[in-house]
């Protein structure tokens, strides 16, 4: 949902939706309208009870009331002539009211409309209400209901009318000027409301920040991004802001220049983080470091880390030659480097080849298996390899191990400066979604990034199995995109990741301050309560009697408004909305739906056939006794046994 940062009418600017599929089924449930678009839905609405309206105060025929189901909204304009109508290319014939008064024992019909005419794009029958007289702060009460009893979903769309009432109107720059709310707009202003008077009105409140390049301007959001610039929220001042932090050093066919990010994307460079100089170590060399390789005992020249550990050599340190090392005597460089948290690769954006085979145990405590349970990550006494890589951005990341001929990897996530405090943040074992790949892959996807913060892969395989593969990771830059910025555990601001990461803060792409929990900012996760998804940590959720979606799940493809149900994600069930399974590539279960009432694949088919049946019990007897995790190991053991063939026996028949 949009979220607009200004107030008063500045929300006539903003196209917000109220949805109201579960609210508003009667007068006292009214739900509250904004400015410009509000969702509704009747096909589960009732009779509210409420008299039939007055079908001789329509100016336009047609509403036939009946027994309509109706929804509710109560609005309050802050002007004196408004606008309503439902037209919606995809709705129904509808009919809409208006009543005026305090509260729903108290109303006066004052409006209503069965079939309008005059406007563009619409359903063949809508309704139209048009330069309808208001009282700036008055409150109004809108029913929407059906021709004849007709229901379904739709669109009331609010606008202001013509107008008459001056008001103080604040330009880009933060000048105030009189006049009507409709000539405010069309200079591109925002009217402060009616009645009142510019010098009862702070215009700087409705700019902010502005950085273009390396210099700060004091305009609003509008301007801002009209030029292309990163704003940092309305009421923020350029005298808090060194703009040359949103420039950094970029390498282009190894020349370094100080930039914006969009510029060096532009010439196809590589943008090393905001702030960061050319002469800072990470840029300095404006390209990957060279060194000797020692594979055996052979010595290769000019390779990068990760080159040498795709040969599975023994890297010799960046500026290395061959002259300078003794591959016979261990090569002097550094010992088995990636082999312990310590001694971690560099990870990069792309390929990132290992070898798990020469690997030792790490030491490190094992992950644990609470993040990513029934995922099989099963880790054991692995012998790993360890990536760190550090953010140069606010974004999202997704890592894979998928590549033919690899093996069963094992796959954690950690987050820390360094390896003496890592907070572990993600694993998978058995991944699914993507092709080409091994029977037995990792994917973890949607990790939320901070500019600064250092990540920490760690490679592994399902009981202690161990092989070469390859790490593919992939970030999705979301720094110019608006959320919520805790910049303390009690502080939090609306801007963008950029401007996010200038005051330190912790970052949530397309979130509302209202729905962050900055006390945890790190175990947030979608929640709804009731009919709004809030960011709040597991326990939390619990407390308020929310539904929490885990750690890292973003409110983006959750409507709270949607029931929940069971998820099927091949054969793994989780608990979602309809919007968030269709989202994850999954199988909706239907409203309400709990995964222990359904059944995800069938369970018995070790054949592939849909149905468990007497192959599937040859199946299992044939590889009897095998040690392995494979498609006959139904109950994940490690064994073919008397456990796998009563799975078959379960579903026999069922699928």
């Amino acid at each position: 949902m949009l979220r607009c940062w200004r107030v008063l009418t500045v929300a006539l600017l903003c196209s917000s939706t109220a949805l109201a599929g579960q609210g508003g089924d009667t007068c006292e449930e009214a739900q509250s309208a904004v400015w410009g678009q509000n969702a509704f839905d009747t096909s589960n609405a009732t009779q509210s009870s409420y008299p039939a309206p007055d079908e001789d105060a329509c100016p336009d025929p047609f509403l036939d009331w009946m027994d309509s189901p109706d929804r509710w909204f109560v609005f309050v304009p802050d002007v004196d002539q408004i606008n309503l109508d439902t037209c919606d290319s995809s709705s129904y014939d509808t009919s809409l009211v208006v009543y005026e008064g305090n509260d729903c024992t108290s109303l006066s019909q004052i409006a209503c409309s069965g079939d309008g005419a005059g406007l563009d794009g619409c359903q063949t029958y809508y309704s139209y209400i048009e330069n309808l007289d208001v009282t700036p702060g008055q409150t109004y009460y809108i029913r929407l209901g059906g021709w004849q009893g007709a229901s379904g979903s739709g669109t009331l769309t609010i606008t202001p009318g013509a107008g008459t009432i001056p008001g103080a109107c604040c330009d880009d720059d933060g000048l105030c000027s009189q006049g009507t709310l409709a000539d405010c707009l069309d200079s591109g202003g925002i009217f402060a409301g009616a009645d009142t008077i510019c010098a009862d009105v702070d215009c700087m409140q409705y700019t902010g920040a502005c950085c273009i390049g390396s210099t700060c301007h004091q305009i609003s959001e509008q301007a801002c991004t009209n030029q292309a610039g990163l704003y940092a929220g309305d009421g923020s001042l350029c005298s808090d802001f060194d703009c040359s932090d949103f420039l950094g050093a970029c390498c282009v066919f190894e020349d370094c220049f100080v930039g914006s990010e969009a510029d060096c994307d532009a010439l196809g460079g590589f943008f090393y983080g905001y702030g960061v100089q050319c002469d800072d170590p990470d840029a300095e060399d404006c390209g990957p470091d060279y060194g000797a390789c020692c594979v055996d005992d052979e010595c290769l020249e000019d390779r990068t880390e990760t080159q040498c550990a795709q040969d599975d050599g023994d890297w010799q340190g960046a500026d290395s030659t061959c002259a300078d090392v003794d591959c016979d005597d261990g090569g002097g460089g550094s010992d088995d480097p990636g082999d312990t948290c310590e001694s971690a690769f560099e990870a990069v954006i792309g390929n990132n080849p290992f070898n798990t085979s020469s690997a030792s145990v790490s030491g490190y405590p094992a992950p644990s298996e609470a993040q990513c349970s029934g995922t099989y990550l099963d880790w054991g006494e692995s012998k790993d390899v360890w990536f760190k890589w550090e953010s140069f951005g606010f974004g999202i990341i997704t890592l894979d191990t998928c590549q033919a001929g690899s093996y069963d990897t094992s796959l954690a996530v950690y987050q820390g400066d360094d390896c003496g405090q890592l907070t572990q943040i993600a694993c998978n074992g058995d991944g699914s979604g993507m092709d080409g790949c091994q029977a037995y892959y990792s994917f973890i996807d949607d990790i939320q990034v901070t500019y600064g913060e250092t990540y920490w892969f760690r490679l592994g395989g399902w009981n202690a199995a161990s092989g070469s593969g390859t790490l593919h990771v992939a970030f999705e830059d979301t720094g110019n995109l608006p959320g919520a910025c805790c910049t303390s555990d009690t502080e939090c601001i609306e801007t963008v990741g950029n401007a996010c990461a200038v005051v330190g803060g912790v970052f949530f792409p397309g979130a509302e301050c209202g729905q962050i929990d900055c006390a945890n900012p790190q175990d947030t996760g979608a929640c709804c309560l009731v009919d709004d998804c809030n960011y709040l940590s597991g326990p939390d959720c619990d407390a308020f009697g929310g539904t929490f979606f885990g750690i890292g799940v973003g409110c983006t493809n959750i409507d709270c408004n949607d029931p929940v149900g069971a998820c099927c994600m091949d054969d793994l069930c989780l608990l979602g909305t309809e919007a968030s399974c269709a989202a994850d590539g999954g199988e909706w279960q239907g409203d309400d739906s709990a995964c222990a009432d359904v059944m995800c694949g069938c369970p018995g088919d070790v054949t592939g056939d849909g149905e468990a049946t007497a192959d599937d019990v040859l199946a299992i007897i044939a590889h009897w006794g095998e040690i392995g995790h494979n498609q006959w190991d139904l109950n994940g053991d490690g064994e073919i046994a008397v456990e796998d063939l009563l799975i078959v026996i379960a579903w026999f028949g069922v699928c």
